[in-house]
């Protein structure tokens, strides 16, 4: 069967016209999601509990982006390290949030906890820089890093006497 010239242009016209308006809802469906697939929220919205493990919530605001981490003394909104290109995870639920030749600081996802492992003597100093660069980059204060899961961690090949053993935060009572 041959077809009429102008009723393959006719054919051929309203697949384009099917297509651009397939297109333009796709396009529209994508940059009203946030451009990348997930749930676009507001300033004053959050992602339900089940987007992130119970002891997490991302808050967007007016600074940036925070995680609610859940402790036993309330919520503490920590710096979202997640988006961080530095850290990196060293298992599934664990990640590194910084290296120095003295001493380095991971997170625990699954325990919700921050551990600072001495590497270096003097413990003392390694320690005070670790817990000061911790409070820093998590945009806390020191009494609110008093409310997370942190220990910090002397492994006995650094210090005979203090090692082997886990400490709370110098400047938690």
């Amino acid at each position: 069967m041959v077809f009429n010239p102008m009723f393959r242009k006719i054919v051929y016209f309203l697949i384009a016209v099917v297509i651009v308006a397939l297109l333009g809802w796709l396009g529209t469906s994508f940059f009203s999601n946030g451009g990348d697939g997930e749930k676009s929220i507001g300033p004053e919205e959050q992602l339900s509990p089940a987007d992130l493990p119970s002891t997490e919530k991302l808050v967007r605001g007016v600074l940036g982006e925070k995680i609610a981490l859940g402790t036993s003394d309330g919520i503490v909104e920590v710096r979202d390290f997640y988006k961080d290109p530095a850290v990196f995870a060293i298992e599934e639920e664990d990640f590194m949030l910084d290296i120095r030749a003295n001493y380095y600081i991971a997170y625990h996802r699954l325990q919700s906890s921050f551990e600072i492992v001495i590497k270096q003597s003097p413990v003392e100093s390694a320690r005070a820089n670790a817990e000061l660069w911790l409070v820093d980059y998590l945009g806390i204060t020191q009494e609110d890093a008093c409310k997370l899961k942190a220990l910090v961690t002397v492994p006995i090949t650094v210090d005979q006497n203090l090692g082997g053993r886990s400490y709370p935060l110098s400047f938690c009572k």
